[in-house]
């Protein structure tokens, strides 16, 4: 009997999973015809501001839904899929956490509670690994501007965080880091440069404690 209520958990769960997918690609094929129809009679320029609005907006819509502490984690792993973000094998995300689509997670990782994960550039978590609440990994900041405008334009670079990792509560992953296989990272760390494998880092800006 055991077996069966799984496997009929299982099978509904796949065919939760098909229809979101579906309505979620229904919605957006329908309001992207909206808009061309819409659009028919305007400058191309004011179309493509109209479709990068709706895009920005179905994001934010995603996201605010996956982020719900009410929305199971299957169901989580679901919506985030839709959205493109690829997830592996047996890993988990936790509520109230914002991530952006271009992003990977491995097999058997775990992200914690509001963690905020930007992806101006591809984020690549590995396999096995941790990251604790808060943790913020950004891949977009700003070159130093004039004295009348010190942020100036975008400077983008993908982060990678290597296998068996974990990361502390509140740590700031900035951008171009990869943090190596079996790092540890102290909570509330600012991680600006690559790390070594195997290594225990902490500190602002994170610096070599020991070797793990």
């Amino acid at each position: 009997m055991i077996v069966n209520i799984l496997h009929f958990r299982t099978e509904s769960l796949r065919l939760f999973e098909k229809t979101i997918v579906h309505a979620l690609k229904f919605c957006s094929d329908t309001a992207h015809a909206s808009l061309r129809a819409n659009d028919f009679h305007n400058e191309k320029s004011g179309s493509t501001a109209m479709q990068s609005k709706f895009s920005n907006v179905f994001a934010n819509f995603l996201n605010s839904l996956q982020a719900m502490s009410i929305v199971p984690r299957p169901i989580r792993a679901m919506i985030l899929k839709a959205r493109g973000v690829s997830i592996g094998y047996r890993s988990s995300i936790s509520h109230h956490c914002h991530l952006g689509p271009n992003l990977t997670v491995g097999n058997n990782s775990f992200i914690n509670v509001e963690c905020l994960i930007e992806t101006g550039e591809p984020v690549t978590i590995g396999d096995g690994v941790h990251l604790a609440m808060r943790v913020t990994i950004l891949t977009t900041s700003h070159e130093i501007g004039p004295p009348e405008h010190r942020c100036g334009g975008y400077k983008r670079s993908s982060v990678i965080i290597e296998d068996g990792a974990w990361v502390g509560a509140s740590v700031t992953i900035l951008p171009g880091v990869r943090i190596g296989k079996g790092c540890v990272v102290a909570a509330g760390a600012v991680v600006n440069c690559n790390t070594e494998p195997n290594v225990l880092y902490g500190g602002v800006p994170a610096r070599k404690l020991r070797a793990l």
